[in-house]
């Protein structure tokens, strides 16, 4: 899963820096993880996210 936080949402942005994300972090992605995708920056979080039990 890849989520966007781009200033920049034009399509022809998204896509290069999909192909950028997909390319870079292609073995994280098919092990289960969520990228957070912002400007220069990226997150990951792998699946599944243990929530603290209150």
């Amino acid at each position: 899963m890849v989520i966007f936080r781009l200033r920049n949402m034009r399509p022809d942005h998204v896509h290069e820096v999909l192909l950028r994300i997909l390319k870079r972090y292609s073995d994280e992605l098919n092990q289960g993880v969520i990228l957070s995708v912002a400007e220069g920056q990226v997150r990951l979080r792998f699946l599944p996210i243990n929530l603290p039990r209150t």
